[in-house]
C-alpha cells in the first residue's frame, strides 16, 4: 500500500512539474511546449517572377502564423498594394515548433502530408528551410504598404459564370506582357485556372482577330492541368480601346470559344463578354 500511495505522489509530482515548465505565466502560447511564439505574426520575402518574357516587378510571397498553430498564406492587395491574406488561403497546421525546427502539416483537397523545416530567428528576420535550401523572410503586418497600387482589373463570362481575376495574388493578377513591338501577351490569372490571349499584328488601339490557338484558358486539376485552345472563327476577337505607355495601361474587350484537344474535336467552353484595364509590361 505504501508503494501505490509513493508512486501516486510520485505521478502528481510529475505533472505538476510539467505544468509549471510550460506555464511560466498566463499566455496561452507559452503554455504549449512544442510552439515557439516568436513565431507567431505575418512574414515574407519579395523575389522576381523569372519569366521569358516582359512580366511583373515582384513576386510576393508570405505566409501568417498564428496563436492556433495555423499557417496561412499572405498576398498583395493590386489595388493598394498592402499585404493581406491571401484571396482563397488554404490553412495549414503547424504540428510542433521549438528550438529550431518546425513540422507542417499541409492539406490540399483531397491530399495531406507532413513537412520538417529548420528555422532561424534574428530580430525581424527568419531563415526558413532545409539543408539543401533556405529563404530569408522579413517580419511585416496586415495591411504594410510595400508597393504602388496597380490598376489590374479583368471580368469575364466562362461558360455561364462570371469570373474576375484575383485580387490578392503574389504579383499583379492580370497584366499585359509587350514581348516585341508587334507581339504582345495578355495574362489573366484566377483562382484554379487562367486566360491567355496572344496578338502577333499588335499597333496600339484596334480590334484584331484571335489567331487559331493563340487564346488559351487552362483549369489546374490537382495535379495536372486541362487546356482548351482558340478556334479560328471571326468570333475569338481581342478589341483594345486604349493603350497608354506613358501611364502604363491597356483595356479592352475580348471574346472567343475554346475546345480542348486540337482540331476543335474536344468539348467547347465559351469565353465572352471579357473586359480588362490592365498594366503594361515591357
Amino acid at each position: 500500500m505504501k508503494n501505490v500511495i509513493r508512486n501516486f505522489i510520485a505521478i502528481i509530482f510529475f505533472c505538476l512539474l510539467c505544468f509549471n515548465s510550460c506555464s511560466k505565466d498566463n499566455n496561452p502560447i507559452d503554455s504549449n511546449c512544442n510552439f515557439d511564439s516568436n513565431l507567431v505574426g505575418e512574414w515574407y520575402l519579395v523575389d522576381s517572377l523569372n519569366l521569358s518574357f516582359p512580366s511583373p516587378d515582384y513576386n510576393f510571397q508570405g505566409f501568417q502564423i498564428n496563436k492556433n498553430q495555423t499557417m496561412i498564406p499572405l498576398g498583395i492587395e493590386t489595388s493598394t498594394g498592402k499585404v493581406a491574406i491571401s484571396q482563397y488561403p488554404r490553412i495549414d497546421s503547424i504540428i510542433s515548433a521549438i528550438n529550431g525546427k518546425i513540422v507542417i502539416k499541409y492539406a490540399y483537397k483531397f491530399y495531406a502530408f507532413t513537412d520538417t523545416l529548420h528555422y532561424n530567428i534574428n530580430g525581424n528576420r527568419i531563415v526558413i528551410g532545409d539543408q539543401n535550401y533556405s529563404q530569408t523572410y522579413i517580419k511585416t503586418s496586415l495591411n504594410t504598404l510595400l508597393f504602388n497600387p496597380i490598376n489590374s482589373d479583368v471580368a469575364v463570362k466562362i461558360d455561364t459564370v462570371y469570373n474576375n481575376n484575383m485580387k490578392v495574388f503574389n504579383f499583379p493578377s492580370a497584366y499585359l506582357s509587350k514581348k516585341t513591338s508587334s507581339d504582345i501577351l495578355i495574362i489573366v490569372n484566377f483562382y484554379s485556372s487562367y486566360i491567355t490571349v496572344g496578338i502577333n499584328n499588335f499597333n496600339g488601339v484596334g480590334v484584331y482577330s484571335i489567331p487559331f490557338q493563340k487564346a488559351e484558358y487552362s483549369i489546374f486539376d490537382t495535379d495536372m492541368v486541362i487546356r482548351y485552345l482558340s478556334d479560328s472563327t471571326s468570333s475569338a476577337t481581342f478589341i483594345v480601346e486604349q493603350y497608354d505607355e506613358i501611364s502604363n495601361i491597356c483595356s479592352g474587350t475580348f471574346s472567343f470559344d475554346a475546345y480542348e484537344g486540337f482540331y476543335m474535336l474536344g468539348p467547347k467552353i465559351e469565353i465572352r463578354n471579357g473586359t480588362f484595364t490592365v498594366p503594361i509590361y515591357k
